[in-house]
């Protein structure tokens, strides 16, 4: 058995010896890191529809990037869609309004691994957002959920150019 009590490379010399005194050696270089990767998920958000959040990870006993990243849900009332969870940067979507927590966990090559957490609050449904109740559309925009999809029910009243403004700027 080898251990260290510091993180390090060292050199491992094994020597063996006969009776008649001959001896053979025989090295290996060890590399010792009981150090997590410094990781963070980014700042919080607040969205309504589809974005990317971009985390950072670092190893510094290694020198290198962390070897694995992971997305994940922690708590939230519906079903969050990552584009590539396994990514330093993954776009989002929600699919129920209100917060969530989300977690980003980085592991590196000796399998120490670091977690940090965003809030992502889910806001009013734009139309096109997916919803199970009219609360969950911006009803300022006559937007109803129908047959699970947040529609216009009076586009009269809405003008293309002012809807798209109200998108841009929520986003």
């Amino acid at each position: 058995t080898i251990s260290a009590n510091t993180d390090g490379t060292y050199v491992i010399r094994f020597t063996a010896q006969d009776n008649a005194a001959n001896s053979n050696y025989d090295e290996f270089t060890l590399t010792w890191d009981t150090t997590a990767p410094t990781v963070s998920a980014g700042a919080d958000q607040s969205k309504n529809t589809s974005f990317t959040q971009t985390a950072t990870a670092s190893d510094a006993t290694s020198g290198i990037n962390a070897a694995t990243y992971q997305w994940a849900k922690v708590s939230g009332p519906g079903t969050l869609t990552f584009g590539t969870a396994t990514a330093l940067g993954t776009t989002i979507l929600a699919n129920t309004v209100g917060t969530y927590v989300i977690s980003f966990t980085a592991s590196d090559n000796a399998g120490n691994s670091a977690s940090d957490n965003f809030t992502l609050t889910w806001i009013l449904g734009a139309e096109g957002a997916t919803c199970s109740t009219d609360d969950q559309c911006d009803i300022n925009l006559d937007l109803q959920c129908i047959s699970g999809v947040c529609a216009v029910t009076a586009a009269a009243d809405v003008s293309a150019s002012w809807y798209t403004a109200i998108l841009c700027a929520s986003s």
